[in-house]
C-alpha cells in the first residue's frame, strides 16, 4: 500500500509540475495570445491538475470543432496541446479517454493514430473502443487497406454491439470494396439491430449494388426491429429496387410510424400501378397529415387514371397539407382538376396560405405549361393595386427560367 501510495503521489507531483511548466511557459506570453489560445492554455492546465470530471470537460473543449478557431492556435501551442491530449488518451478514467479520442479526431491529430489503433482492441471499456474506432477512421485516408482491415476485424469480432456499430460507421468514411464481405455478413446476421442498420447504410454509402446486397436489403424489410426496416425502405427507394416494391408497399401498414413514412418515401421512386389499391387504403386508414401527403405523391408517381381519381378526391380533404399535396400533384401532371382548384384557392386566399402555395409552386418547380398559363390569367384578373400581384409575377418569371 505504501508503495502504491508513493507511486500515485509521484504521478500527481509530476503531472502538477508539467502543468505548471506549460502554464508558466505560456503565461509569460499571455498578452501575445488570442482569446482561443488563452482558452486552450486554461484547458491544458485543467487537464493536468483538475479532477477527472473537469478533465473530461477540458479535453472536450480542446477538441475544437470549428476550423476557424483551430486555425487561430499557432504551431508551438498546438504541439503542447497535442502532448496533453495524448496524455488524456491513457488516463485511468474511461470517460476522459473517450472524450480525448473524440477530441483528437476533431482537431485532426494524426500523431495520436498509433495510440488509437491500440485502444480499438485493447481498452477495457467498450465505450472507449467504440470512440477510438470512429476516431481512427476520421483520421485516416479513404481506402487505407490497413485501417479497413482493422475496422472489419472490430466489426466482426468485438463482443459489444456499440463497438461493432461504430466500426461500421467508420468504414463509411474509409472503406472500399474490400469491406463489402464483412459488412454484408454484419447486415445479414449480426444479433443487434444497430449493427445491422449501420452495416446496411455503410454498404449503400460505399456504392455497393451487388445482387447479394439487393437480397440483403429485401430481407431486412422483414427485420424484427423497426430501425432496420426503416433503413431498408430508404435504401430500396434510393437504389430503385423495384423487385422489393411489393414488400415496401406492405410496410405502409407497419405499426411503427418511422417505417410507414420511410416506405411511403421509397414508393415515390419504385411504386407500380398495381400498388394503387394498397396506397389508397393506407391513405383512408391514416390520420397523420405528413404521411398521407406523402402517399399523395406516391399516387402522383404512379399517375394512372385510378391514381389520379384518388388524388382528385383528396383536394377536399380535411387536412390542409393533404389538400396542398393533392393540388400540386395534379398540377405537375397537367390535370385540370388540380389546376382549377389551385386557381380558386389562390383567388380567394389573402393570407399566409397564399404565400405557402406560391412558395411550394416555386421550390417544387411545378412548371407545367398549363400551370404557368393559369397563373398568368390569374395575374390579368387581379386589380392593379392588388398586393399579391407582384409576388405572382415573380413566381411566373422564375418558373419560365428568369431570375
Amino acid at each position: 500500500m505504501r508503495r502504491v501510495g508513493f507511486v500515485m503521489a509521484s504521478v500527481l507531483l509530476v503531472g502538477a509540475a508539467f502543468a505548471d511548466y506549460i502554464y508558466e511557459k505560456w503565461r509569460d506570453r499571455w498578452d501575445q495570445l488570442n482569446m482561443t489560445e488563452k482558452a486552450v492554455v486554461r484547458n491544458m492546465k485543467t487537464c493536468e491538475t483538475g479532477t477527472w470530471t473537469l478533465k473530461e470537460k477540458a479535453v472536450t473543449e480542446l477538441g475544437l470543432r470549428d476550423k476557424e478557431q483551430l486555425a487561430r492556435v499557432r504551431p508551438p501551442l498546438y504541439e503542447d496541446m497535442v502532448k496533453v491530449m495524448r496524455a488524456m488518451l491513457v488516463f485511468d478514467r474511461w470517460r476522459v479517454r473517450r472524450a480525448a479520442a473524440e477530441a483528437v479526431a476533431n482537431i485532426g491529430c494524426t500523431q495520436a493514430l498509433d495510440l488509437l489503433k491500440k485502444m480499438m482492441f485493447e481498452d477495457k471499456k467498450r465505450e472507449v473502443r467504440a470512440e477510438a474506432a470512429l476516431a481512427v477512421a476520421r483520421l485516416s485516408k479513404k481506402g487505407d487497406k490497413q485501417i479497413v482491415k482493422m475496422l472489419c476485424k472490430a466489426l466482426l469480432e468485438d463482443g459489444w454491439s456499440i463497438v461493432r456499430a461504430s466500426a461500421a460507421k467508420g468504414l463509411r468514411l474509409v472503406g472500399d470494396e474490400s469491406a463489402f464481405e464483412a459488412l454484408c455478413k454484419a447486415a445479414e446476421s449480426d444479433a443487434y439491430s444497430t449493427v445491422r442498420e449501420q452495416a446496411l447504410r455503410t454498404l449503400f454509402a460505399l456504392g455497393c449494388r451487388t445482387e447479394r446486397f439487393c437480397e440483403i436489403v429485401t430481407g431486412r424489410l422483414s427485420d424484427a426491429y423497426s430501425r432496420v426496416r426503416s433503413a431498408a425502405c430508404e435504401i430500396a427507394g434510393e437504389i430503385g429496387l423495384e423487385a422489393a416494391a411489393d414488400k415496401v408497399a406492405q410496410l405502409l401498414n407497419d405499426k411503427k410510424y418511422r417505417v410507414r413514412i420511410a416506405a411511403a418515401k421509397a414508393l415515390t421512386k419504385i411504386a407500380a400501378p398495381k400498388h394503387v389499391g394498397t396506397v389508397s387504403n393506407a391513405l383512408k386508414n391514416s390520420d397523420v397529415g405528413e404521411f398521407r401527403a406523402r402517399l399523395i405523391e406516391v399516387l402522383g408517381k404512379i399517375a394512372t387514371e385510378d391514381a389520379k381519381k384518388v388524388v382528385a378526391e383528396a383536394i377536399n380533404d380535411k387536412d390542409k397539407f393533404v389538400r396542398m399535396a393533392a393540388m400540386l400533384t395534379l398540377c405537375r401532371l397537367g390535370d385540370d382538376r388540380g389546376i382549377n382548384a389551385l386557381k380558386e384557392l389562390l383567388k380567394r386566399s389573402k393570407s399566409l396560405y397564399f404565400f405557402q402555395m406560391l412558395h411550394r409552386i416555386k421550390t417544387e418547380k411545378v412548371k407545367h405549361p398549363k400551370v404557368i398559363g393559369m397563373l398568368e390569367s390569374l395575374t390579368r384578373e387581379m386589380k392593379e393595386g392588388d398586393w399579391r400581384r407582384s409576388d405572382l409575377e415573380r413566381v411566373i418569371k422564375e418558373l419560365k427560367g428568369g431570375k
